[in-house]
């Protein structure tokens, strides 16, 4: 493997640890010190970590070797989390892909040396199972999935003490935009935001502008498309069965609550079997998985 300069790989030099040091002759700097250069699929965790702290120190771009749709195996400890006196969330300790779904996409909250963008965002692949889970958007005392949702804590508390420290220790608080509804107006949608280490997608964010129930999800209020969900395939998801990809499932996403229907059935924004924006009701708890996502 070759060394670094400018970003790209020189080759004919050989690398043997993650971290090298830069070359210099009579004191000039010649080759720019960075990391041993790994897919994101096969590298160990110190090697991810190291040229991902490459990026932020701007000596290598990270889009330059990996790339939207590359994915990665990791294992995902078991929890089960008592949202509320309704809600709740339990998944079995299992082996899991994270898929790259954008590069330099999300807005970091706080700049890492003058970077203003997360790196990588990450999905998962699948739906971690098996999962009971219920009304992710109509959590404690929010219709919405904003600052009084206390499914958000969950994800930023139990499902990022799942994750293996050295990938969690890599996560980055990112600025998430969300769309909340004033249910006094049942047809019109207001832009909140969020800070976050986890989250949930938004209609938005999978499948750009799009209509669930009535309700216009766009991009303005609830954030960019991702690269990775251009391609509509890309937006079926599979219950996880230890890596390996098992039945089709809907998966729940942030976008606002569905105000009931006219027999009081309640729905919440998801992306169907099909990779469709629907509204599912969560009175079946087997009806909507959850494929969260972060930024590393």
């Amino acid at each position: 493997m070759g060394l670094v300069k400018d970003s790209k790989i020189i080759e004919g030099a050989v690398q043997n640890s993650a971290i090298f040091k830069g070359m210099y002759k009579n004191g000039q700097l010649i080759y720019k010190s960075g990391p041993k250069i790994v897919t994101f699929q096969d590298g160990t965790d110190e090697e991810i970590a190291a040229m991902l702290e490459a990026h932020y120190k701007g000596e290598i771009n990270i889009g330059d070797y990996w790339h939207v749709g590359d994915s990665r195996l990791i294992h995902v400890e078991s929890f089960y989390a008592d949202v509320d006196n309704y809600n709740g969330w339990q998944i079995d300790a299992q082996n899991i892909f994270i898929t790259i779904i954008g590069i330099n996409h999300d807005d970091l909250t706080t700049p890492i040396n003058g970077k203003t963008k997360a790196a990588i965002t990450v999905n998962f692949r699948e739906c971690p199972s098996p999962q009971y889970n219920y009304n992710w958007t109509r959590s404690g005392s929010s219709y919405n999935y904003d600052m009084n949702n206390v499914f958000r804590d969950t994800l930023n508390t139990k499902l990022y003490n799942a994750i293996p420290s050295k990938l969690s220790s890599l996560i980055k608080t990112v600025h998430k935009k969300i769309s909340k509804k004033d249910y006094s107006e049942s047809d019109k949608i207001y832009s909140g935001s969020i800070d976050d280490k986890i989250w949930l997608l938004s209609a938005a964010e999978v499948c750009s502008e799009c209509s669930i129930g009535g309700i216009t999800f766009t991009t303005e209020i609830e954030g960019n498309q991702y690269e990775y969900f251009k391609n509509s395939n890309n937006r079926i998801k599979y219950l996880n069965n230890n890596g390996v990809k098992s039945e089709a499932k809907s998966w729940g996403l942030r976008s606002c609550y569905i105000e009931e229907d006219t027999e009081g059935n309640n729905y919440s924004s998801a992306i169907s079997t099909t990779g469709k924006p629907i509204g599912i009701s969560q009175y079946y708890y087997d009806d909507g998985q959850l494929s969260p996502a972060f930024c590393l």
